[in-house]
């Protein structure tokens, strides 16, 4: 599963999806780093904007809901508005450290000196990363509130889920400068995503023919040729480097036409 399918797992809200898919096409076909570090943070914010109002709403509901049924969970405790808006400023300062230190990862590594697209879209990469670990945070914030008694307990849960996050993102860091080539695998499954939301996913429905425009079309169509030829061109070994050479022969071979030779002898 690639990131757009990650994406696409976050947001409920049709409103926050058609966000989501115009921001997405704006990560991958963008071509100024500036313009890439806007887009991320303008996506980030609105949605978790969008997020921080509704989840507010749908604590309300749950709350009546374990009313009715007589849950004691929820007796005596209701999360405030100003709980809702501290644990978004939370969320936000931890976004924008993600995305420096996504930033930081891919333009001050050094992975690609000598090819600045390979390197731009890399960023693209540790900045869907950092923001795909928020956004299942704040998918599952209601989740998290349900243990809670306190206006104070829920925010403490959802810094130790934050801390609990800072440790994948050590993981995604070490693993993108130990293998150099893993971004490139990401990329690929972006490519696929793509493809088969456009000709139909795997249960053979068919894709919308409204998803991208024909420049993004274009876009999709460079970015596979990128990635699909050079991992083939320095990692896959050549056919004929596979074919073993009708000039070599093994001992036991060599053994066995002198056996030959003997007995024909």
């Amino acid at each position: 599963m690639g990131p757009l399918s990650f994406a696409k797992a976050w947001v409920t809200d049709d409103g926050a999806t058609e966000l989501l898919n115009e921001s997405v096409w704006i990560f991958l076909f963008s071509r100024h780093p500036l313009a890439l570090t806007l887009a991320v943070g303008t996506v980030v914010l609105q949605w978790m904007i969008l997020r921080a109002f509704t989840i507010h709403t749908e604590l309300q509901v749950f709350s009546v809901a374990c009313d009715s049924a007589g849950f004691p969970v929820c007796e005596g405790w209701e999360m405030s508005f100003g709980t809702c808006v501290i644990s978004f400023i939370i969320l936000l300062g931890w976004t924008v450290s993600d995305m420096m230190k996504g930033l930081h990862l891919a333009l001050a590594s050094c992975l690609f000196p000598n090819n600045f697209e390979r390197r731009f879209r890399f960023l693209f990469v540790a900045c869907c990363a950092g923001g795909v670990g928020v956004g299942t945070l704040i998918t599952s914030y209601v989740h998290i509130l349900e243990a809670a008694t306190s206006d104070l307990d829920a925010l403490m849960n959802v810094v130790g889920i934050l801390y609990v996050m800072d440790i994948d993102e050590a993981i995604f860091a070490s693993l993108a400068k130990l293998a150099p080539h893993w971004h490139q695998r990401l990329l690929k499954e972006i490519a696929e995503e793509y493809s088969s939301l456009k000709n139909g996913g795997p249960d053979g429905s068919s894709g919308s023919d409204d998803t991208a425009t024909p420049k993004q079309e274009s876009a999709v169509i460079r970015m596979k040729s990128s990635v699909q030829t050079e991992p083939q061109e320095s990692t896959m070994p050549s056919a004929a480097a596979n074919q073993p050479r009708s000039n070599d022969t093994s001992p036991l071979q060599k053994k066995a036409e002198g056996m030959g030779e003997s007995l024909a002898i």
